[in-house]
């Protein structure tokens, strides 16, 4: 079976418009994950200060939370107790739209499993 010229054209057309379709869509999915206003918030800043990154705007939750998995157990609790505050009067989405939500879910998700030694006080009974 033979093709024509015109036919080959076409299929090559539409595997040119099909690769300009997925490069848009990529960029547009890194553009919706990024946070213009991450920098505002200073948990963000303090989180990348600590070593997570330079713009952890565009991180997942599930991507912070591994980073938060390897961090001293102490810190952990205490993004998570910066976070409870925002965590109570945030609306339904904060936590996939911002930075800073996906930051406090990360943080409570490794403060459930991160251990702090307890420090009795031997004095007394």
């Amino acid at each position: 079976m033979r093709f024509s010229m015109s036919i080959i054209r076409r299929i090559t057309r539409i595997i040119k418009g099909v690769r300009y379709l997925l490069l848009v869509c990529a960029v547009g999915v890194e553009y919706a994950c990024h946070d213009p206003n991450a920098q505002s918030s200073h948990i963000v800043v303090e989180v990348e200060k600590a070593g997570a990154g330079n713009d952890i705007s565009s991180l997942t939750t599930q991507e912070l939370a591994q980073w938060f998995a390897h961090q001293p157990a102490t810190f952990v609790h205490k993004v998570n107790d910066q976070c409870a505050p925002l965590r109570s009067k945030a609306p339904a989405a904060w936590h996939m739209r911002t930075a800073e939500g996906r930051v406090c879910d990360a943080a409570q998700q490794a403060a459930a499993l991160a251990f702090t030694p307890y420090d009795a006080d031997h004095t007394r009974y």
